[in-house]
């Protein structure tokens, strides 16, 4: 327990103490420091084994848990990048889409001439930003097996607009 800091020390007193008064087992995930001063993660549990009235023994064991929360911490970065990129792809084609509606609107009223041949290349950016858009739906698609499959959580207000 030495390797504990204070609050966590505590969390962890009360809850061997609670489990020799009532025998309520514990899993706890609290923040350590080794010898050397890194700073770990650790997860403990125990329960308790009754002998009439009381707990006899206490079983319970401590693992070290840093490359899980490592790995966890990546996770959260990762998805939240994810949401960033969902939220500028809706922005992104929206901010494509209305100046091209007004260049054609101007390009209909002030040159005629012009017109048909700005709208030719507008027509071929709208068909891109479409599979933008089909690519975007693909990726949600993607996003709610990772999310059932993997027990990965992002809100949908997350990541549109």
């Amino acid at each position: 327990m030495s390797c504990l800091l204070e609050p966590e020390k505590e969390l962890l007193i009360q809850a061997i103490k609670n489990l020799k008064e009532t025998g309520e087992s514990y899993e706890l995930e609290l923040p350590a420091k080794t010898i050397k001063g890194d700073q770990i993660w650790i997860r403990t549990q125990a329960r308790g084994e009754w002998t009439g009235e009381s707990v006899r023994k206490i079983q319970g064991t401590y693992m070290d848990i840093t490359r899980e929360k490592s790995l966890e911490k990546e996770k959260t970065i990762a998805i939240k990048q994810v949401q960033r990129n969902f939220a500028e792809l809706a922005m992104l084609n929206d901010g494509i889409r209305n100046p091209l509606t007004i260049i054609s609107m101007m390009t209909e009223n002030y040159n005629q001439k012009l017109y048909s041949d700005v709208e030719v290349q507008i027509k071929k950016i709208d068909q891109i930003v479409n599979q933008l858009d089909a690519r975007w739906i693909e990726s949600e698609s993607v996003l709610n097996y990772i999310q059932k499959h993997y027990n990965i959580q992002m809100k949908p207000a997350d990541y549109k607009n």
